[in-house]
């Protein structure tokens, strides 16, 4: 009876070298998509006036800097840190410390970007500050093409990372929240939220002479949406903000929570142009079994033990989740 009571809060108890080792090629291998396609290169173009370092970018020299932000420093700058990257995933250097430095780079790389954007994205804040969690954690004893020196340790290890992930992930929402409450409840009772949603579809669209042109994105549905279906839809969000973290706890909530999320990032890109694709992806970390059973499957495949080894120890899992409660 204790087990099954405990069955939501035992959140990522399955997790496996493994399973860690998928989470560090999952996230990294976003940062690959995303450093491949990033033209960082054209900030090169840019005054290095308006250049204001942000955070612990303010301890690099100004001739560092200067360097950097030169077309060549940039280039440098984004192939080093894919080739860094790409070292991670495959596993090449499985070394905590070279994990931590990619991560480093990464910082340093959103570092530039952010110097010139005047704030950070918080598009890519998440992923970054679950990059960091990996990086300190054995990531590399599990699903890599050289062994880490030690590959022994404690299972907690490998699953406080995906805990840990999943709480500043709650906590974000959280935040937002709990911020939005505390700047008044003016948003919930007057036309300001709908007005500042209008204005910002209208700054998306741009001047052609002196005629206006709107944005493609159909943010203009909104005039048409009863109010007091827009109001509640909008406390609604903000209560499911407000418990985010109890995602952690109850798997109920959990589904419920990652719906909320997949809906309102869905929204968000359709009326307002505004992706966060990384935060979506990085979802799995409240999806357990069909996680942990992938990365299962590619260590066998790696070693070669064959599919048989496989679907034994798949059906040994099978039971001890039949004792502790299912999973997802």
């Amino acid at each position: 009876m204790a087990n099954r009571s405990l069955r939501g809060v035992l959140l990522h108890r399955r997790a496996t070298p493994a399973s860690l080792g998928l989470l560090r090629i999952w996230i990294f291998a976003i940062w690959c998509v995303y450093v491949l396609l990033d033209p960082l290169h054209l900030l090169a173009q840019l005054p290095s006036e308006v250049f204001e370092a942000p955070g612990v970018l303010r301890i690099i020299p100004a001739s560092v800097i200067d360097l950097l932000l030169s077309e060549p420093g940039l280039y440098a700058l984004r192939f080093l840190t894919l080739g860094g990257i790409l070292i991670v995933i495959l596993g090449l250097i499985p070394s905590r410390l070279f994990a931590v430095s990619v991560t480093a780079a990464l910082v340093l790389y959103q570092g530039v970007l952010r110097g010139f954007a005047g704030h950070m994205n918080h598009s890519e804040l998440l992923l970054l500050f679950a990059t960091v969690v990996v990086s300190l954690f054995p990531c590399f004893d599990g699903l890599s093409l050289r062994k880490a020196k030690t590959s022994e340790h404690d299972q907690s290890l490998y699953s406080t990372p995906f805990v840990a992930i999943a709480f500043l992930f709650c906590l974000a929402f959280t935040f937002v929240g709990a911020a939005r409450i505390g700047n008044g409840l003016g948003l919930f009772f007057t036309e300001t939220l709908r007005n500042l949603t209008i204005e910002h579809w209208i700054t998306m669209g741009n001047l052609e002479g002196q005629r206006f042109v709107a944005p493609s994105t159909p943010i203009p549905a909104l005039e048409v949406i009863p109010d007091v279906l827009f109001r509640a839809s909008y406390f609604a969000s903000t209560l499911l903000e407000l418990l985010a973290p109890l995602a952690l706890i109850s798997k109920r909530f959990r589904y419920l929570f990652v719906g909320f999320v997949v809906t309102f990032h869905v929204a968000n890109m359709v009326l307002l142009g505004v992706p966060f694709v990384e935060n979506l992806f990085l979802l799995v970390v409240f999806s357990e079994k069909w996680f942990h059973d992938t990365a299962l499957t590619l260590e066998r495949t790696m070693r070669g033990d064959g599919l048989g080894a496989f679907q034994n120890d798949l059906a040994n899992r099978t039971v001890l989740g039949d004792e502790h409660g299912a999973e997802v």
